[in-house]
């Protein structure tokens, strides 16, 4: 294979087809042949890109992942992750890097450069595929640019992509590298109004590289001539209305990328006659309803739920029904959606618009609320969308998964108490029989043995599928109901009964005496606030998380943080934290997921607070069937 068909100077991309370089370095091609500004670089093909999967034999592994994705739709981003580091891991053939050394030393000599994808489908006038791909900036050297090559080649293969091409997967991808500019601001330009549709010059800029393209930092700014020249005969050469990004530069401007605009808003949005619903499982269909502002959102709890749920559905598994309604505000009276009405079947509904559920309410009261918060999210005029969710009432709630002997393992909560610290546990042998049982007051919370056998077979049905996985689920009176599910790469162990997380924990003590602050999610750490029906109170755990985050900071060492048990809003703190000990709680709950997720060391103590004092040193071997705490 000749070197020049893997590596093309980008201004040679100008007469290459699109299936070969990708339209984003056609057109910067074109626009470097009629004397644009635009930084120098070259593309690396998509047969250099086919040339390495044939070469390594990735193609085939990419293949059979994908294949098994198909298989279980639930495994689909497991599969992906494993692809991405399949091409991440991959080496670049021999005639692939001779080819590309005498262009990258060129353009290295002068300073870092940036790489990004020039996937066949995007900037086109139907799909720009803003944002869907990955850029990687600052690549300094050799190793640099081949690792940064791979990372934009994985993009091809993620969530955002499965979402975007309504989930297909398109294996060719070519790459642009250009000389990265060191831009004095940046900036985006359309000469069409996204919205309205009016002509003009629309711009915003940044002192951020990325400040507008990624949403974080933008101001509307007016245009320059010089700016208006450039988009004027970038959309000449493109012939259609150009979105172009451009950078401001000490010696001038230059073009990083122009392609059409293809959001055109003078086309009216989907018209909705009286109301439209879809059930979340025809996933096509949900993003066929106009979502609006909450369609991020819908659309990550899509990837997330519908896999598992239609491999629920399809080997006998009950779940509860959630539907995506879009409707006019002039239509949510009883009459008008009484078909929508029949069709959930339950008493009680909960409703979604995109910012968290609210309580439940009754299923005759829809319409009522639909109308009184029709304003949560405006769609178009008049025009609103809402996640509506069936409730069942359940006697008994809980948690189970497989563990490493092969039993399984079953938490059961009253449902009006679902804290992590009153579980009731039972486990059951491989054939179903309950082999033990502990718990604050088992009696009074014995789950029947006929719903304990179900959910064990519940529970081995989805594992023979998913492998290792760990189950939330709730018991009406006619049914076990599978509530969700996480895969679980490796089984849980349970070498002691007192242990959460394995691992070796040491430091000095700290202990939470009171957790009410903390347990509802607050801004700090990676955490996000969300809506709350006292702003007052969410500000109060804002104070109250930054106050620990400081005293655990002026520590000389991450402290050994314990608390009566493993209350949600313990999980920012514990990027800070040695390990915790727990005076009670149980293995699946959130908070122990996430500990064992991040190998930091969890153990439950009786009588912990009484025994263990703030400053105190504490060292504990969680790893082993008989912990112990050494003070």
């Amino acid at each position: 294979m000749a070197p020049r068909l893997l590596v093309l100077p980008l201004r040679e991309c100008a007469a290459r087809n699109v299936a070969e370089v990708g339209a984003k370095a056609r057109t910067l091609g074109r626009l470097m042949a009629e004397g644009l500004p635009v930084p120098d670089g070259f593309c690396v093909t998509t047969s250099a890109f086919q040339h390495t999967l044939g070469a390594s034999g990735v193609d085939t592994v990419i293949d059979e992942h994908l294949a098994e994705a198909a298989r279980v739709p639930a495994t689909l981003g497991a599969e992906l992750a494993a692809v991405r580091s399949a091409l991440r891991l991959v080496e670049l053939p021999t005639e692939l890097w001779d080819a590309l050394q005498p262009p990258a030393q060129e353009l290295l000599r002068h300073g870092p450069v940036v790489v990004r994808s020039s996937a066949p489908g995007e900037d086109d006038s139907a799909t720009a595929a803003a944002g869907v791909y990955e850029s990687v900036r600052d690549v300094a050297d050799a190793d640099s640019l081949a690792r940064a090559i791979r990372d934009v080649w994985a993009s091809l293969f993620t969530e955002r992509v499965n979402y975007y091409r309504h989930g297909s997967f398109l294996a060719q991808m070519a790459l642009v590298v250009q000389a990265q500019v060191q831009a004095q601001h940046s900036g985006v330009l359309f000469t069409r109004h996204p919205i309205s549709g009016r002509r003009g010059y629309f711009n915003e800029t940044s002192i951020a590289p990325e400040g507008v393209t990624a949403g974080t930092e933008a101001t509307a700014t007016a245009t320059s001539r010089e700016l208006e020249r450039l988009a004027d005969q970038a959309e000449r050469l493109i012939g259609a209305p150009v979105d172009m990004e451009y950078a401001s530069t000490g010696t001038g401007l230059v073009i990083l990328q122009a392609r059409p605009v293809t959001s055109d808003s003078r086309t009216p949005s989907p018209a909705i006659e009286g109301y439209r619903w879809v059930s979340q499982e025809d996933v096509h269909g949900v993003r066929a309803l106009p979502l609006g502002a909450c369609a991020s959102l819908f659309m990550r709890q899509l990837v997330k739920h519908v896999p598992y749920r239609q491999l629920c559905r399809s080997i006998g598994i009950p779940i509860y029904d959630i539907y995506y309604l879009a409707y006019q505000w002039d239509t949510v009276s009883p009459s008008q959606l009484a078909p929508f009405l029949d069709r959930l079947r339950c008493e009680r509904v909960s409703v979604n618009w995109g910012t968290g559920s609210g309580p439940s309410i009754r299923t005759v009261e829809l319409p009522e609320k639909l109308w009184t918060e029709r304003e949560r999210n405006v769609v178009a005029e008049r025009t609103t969308c809402a996640r509506v969710g069936t409730i069942i009432p359940a006697r008994i709630a809980g948690n189970a998964a497989n563990v490493s002997s092969g039993d399984r393992l079953v938490e059961a909560f009253l449902p009006g108490d679902r804290t992590s610290a009153s579980a009731v546990r039972y486990l059951l042998d491989p054939g179903g029989r309950v082999v033990d049982v502990t718990g604050p007051d088992v009696g009074s919370l014995a789950v029947q043995p006929a719903a304990l056998e179900r959910i064990g077979e519940i529970l081995a049905d989805l594992s023979r599928h998913l492998g290792e996985v760990r189950l939330e689920w709730y018991v009406s009176d006619d049914d076990v109901y599978v509530k969700d599910l996480t895969i679980e790469r490796e089984p849980l162990h349970l070498t002691s009964r007192g242990v959460l997380s394995p691992g070796v924990l040491q430091g000095p003590a700290l202990v939470v005496e009171e957790l009410d602050p903390l347990t509802d999610p607050v801004i700090a750490e990676r955490v996000s606030v969300v809506e709350h029906e006292d702003p007052e109170k969410v500000l109060d755990q804002v104070a109250a998380l930054r106050r620990m985050l400081d005293q655990i900071r002026s520590l000389p060492q991450p402290p050994v943080i314990v608390a009566s048990f493993p209350a949600l809003g313990l999980i920012p703190l514990a990027a800070h934290a040695a390990g915790f000990i727990f005076e009670r709680g149980n293995l699946l709950c959130h908070t122990a997921i996430v500990l064992r997720e991040k190998k930091i060391p969890a153990f439950i103590m009786p009588g912990a607070l009484e025994t263990i004092r703030t400053g105190e040193f504490v060292r504990m071997d969680v790893g082993s069937g008989d912990a112990r705490a050494l003070l």
